[in-house]
């Protein structure tokens, strides 16, 4: 199933000028890691790692051996790597957990759902409306990792919501309302994730140490290691994916990429197998940093994640060269320090031999460096072909990563191969990695190739470097042929502003500062035609404000202020 299928679009009533980007930042408490981009704030009921007394939701027990023996079983090489299972569920503030008022008047329901043995879970909600004022937080057992806080904002336009893995098998829910909201809103989890694979480790949770990942083999090279001084800016653009459906949860890696509009873009690049699964899909999760600090080291940060995207290009092995193209739904923070890499297209037989970057089993980053990269032949003409001599191979988990040439630039993406870690050289140890140069023009339309995508300029260039997020510029809508939005209050005292526009629907919102720099983005959908939105998380001060609801586009200013 593909989501969102989308084309380039461009406007040409709306003239464009460059400024530097400037997200604002996660705010974090001492202890706590921040995961999900969220507004900060603190869960009421998180003392310090422990917990206060709250209801539990305890599934029936899932063999963790089942999962295992059934993966053992099924072909290999014939998907991405599984590492989790999806348990239907039906559970709501009004059927379990227990309502809590405070003396304040306001509410809290609290709840925590345990799937007995699981590595991580992970939870999608298929209703999933807050009121405003309202706030949702997630954590974990330890109470050092921390999801939220989520606001009626984060509510995305199909009403449906979904976390981060969370490493264990418990995973906490706290839901405040103000006294102020006689409305509950509406929440239904109708889907756990039960990870058997465990993924996800990190040295802030240190009941959890042990074996980081689930590589095979033993043969692999930490990002941190010398291996890998040539390439230090190209691992700030992998990212660590995790794919569920409707059945089950798979993991690929990927690669943030650079476009010629130089404009923060993010796309990121993998493979179109890791997409080609059983069942629906129904989110996509990116991992950005999870690797370790030193090159001996077995733990990683979890907290840089980013969740949702759209399928905007990709081609399969059967017609192709095996890519796929996501853009997430939010940018990458720049306190992430993504790094958008860059890429040649040029027609190489033999490219100069540079690196693989990826997860292997969902491990932390490693690097390889394969010994020869040449064409491949026949059928496998839109592929290189990767062989290597014990500086590292790729397995499972690794599938979609790039293939850098010695310049840095991406030349290419994991297919699949023969390699491992016990059969590290030779004529049996290779890979192939689909072609970007065949992918350019792929199947001749923006859905399958990608041309458009990462040269919307239309520049023709072969090859484009990479550059750091701050190094790059992000496009800001003049107010030319826009329509003037009503705002109020205005100024606003609390920070929650009403917005009017001529009908329903869903809108994008965009928020500058007086020197024209983007602070925040983010999606609502109008049930009516006046929406009231928090923004209290914005400092005090004049913001523009820029609203797109389909061919429309309005301006306006808001004041906000503070009574304290």
């Amino acid at each position: 199933m593909q989501i969102h299928n989308t084309s380039a679009k461009q406007s040409p009533s709306i003239h464009f000028f460059a400024v530097l980007l400037s997200l604002t930042l996660i705010s974090a408490c001492p202890f706590t890691l921040w995961a999900q981009i969220g507004h900060g704030g603190s869960p009421m009921f998180n003392f310090e790692g422990r917990k206060a007394p709250v209801d539990y939701v305890i599934l029936d027990t899932l063999s963790n051996q089942t999962c295992l023996q059934e993966d053992m079983d099924e072909t290999a090489g014939g998907g991405p790597m599984r590492i989790g299972v999806q348990r239907k569920v039906k559970l709501s503030p009004v059927n379990c957990g227990r309502w809590t008022t405070l003396e304040d008047g306001s509410r809290v329901w609290r709840v925590a759902v345990q799937s007995p043995g699981a590595r991580f879970v992970s939870l999608f909600f298929s209703h999933f409306r807050l009121p405003q004022g309202a706030e949702m937080y997630f954590y974990d057992a330890t109470g050092y990792l921390v999801l939220g806080r989520y606001l009626s904002d984060d509510v995305k336009p199909d009403s449906t919501f979904f976390t981060q893995a969370i490493p264990g098998e418990t995973v906490y829910i706290e839901y405040h309302i103000p006294q102020s909201c006689s409305d509950n809103g509406e929440l239904l989890i109708s889907e756990l994730c039960h990870g058997y694979k465990d993924f996800l480790r990190d040295d802030m949770l240190p009941s959890r140490k042990g074996a980081i990942g689930n590589s095979e083999g033993n043969c692999h090279i930490n990002i941190a290691c010398a291996t890998a001084d040539n390439y230090r800016d190209q691992s700030h653009a992998v990212c660590c994916i995790t794919i569920s459906t409707t059945q089950g949860t798979y993991l690929c890696s990927g690669t943030l990429m650079n476009n010629t509009a130089l404009d923060k873009t993010p796309y990121v690049l993998s493979a179109h197998h890791c997409q080609d699964i059983t069942g629906t899909i129904t989110r996509f999760t990116f991992y950005f940093n999870y690797e370790s600090t030193t090159c001996s080291g077995s733990y990683g940060r979890i907290d840089q994640s980013i969740t949702g995207a759209d399928i905007v290009a990709k081609q399969s092995r059967s017609s192709g060269s095996d890519f796929l193209l996501l853009r997430l739904h939010q940018m990458v923070p720049d306190e992430y320090e993504p790094f958008y890499a860059g890429w040649d297209r040029s027609q190489v037989q033999q490219p100069t031999i540079g690196c693989c970057i990826h997860h292997p089993g969902g491990d932390l980053k490693k690097i390889s460096i394969p010994y020869s990269v040449r064409i491949g032949e026949g059928s496998l003409l839109p592929y290189y072909r990767a062989q290597w001599n014990r500086q590292g191979v790729v397995e499972g988990g690794s599938s979609g990563s790039a293939l850098f040439n010695k310049s840095g630039l991406v030349i290419g993406q994991l297919y699949g191969g023969t390699s491992s870690c016990t059969n590290a050289s030779g004529p049996n140890s290779y890979d192939y990695y689909g072609r970007l140069a065949y992918s350019w023009t792929g199947g001749g339309s923006a859905s399958s190739r990608l041309k458009d995508w990462l040269d919307p300029t239309n520049s023709g260039v072969n090859s484009l470097s990479g550059s750091y997020g701050d190094s790059l510029v992000y496009t800001v809508p003049t107010f030319q042929d826009t329509l003037l939005l009503s705002c109020f209050p205005n100024p606003s005292l609390d920070g929650m502003v009403s917005f009017e526009v001529d009908s329903p629907g869903e809108v994008l919102l965009q928020i500058y500062n007086t020197k024209g720099l983007l602070v925040d983005e983010m999606r609502s959908t109008f049930a009516t035609n006046t929406q009231r939105i928090d923004l209290s998380h914005l400092q005090a001060g004049s913001y523009v404000v820029l609203l797109t609801q389909g061919d429309k586009t309005y301006h306006g200013v808001v004041v906000i202020a503070r009574t304290n």
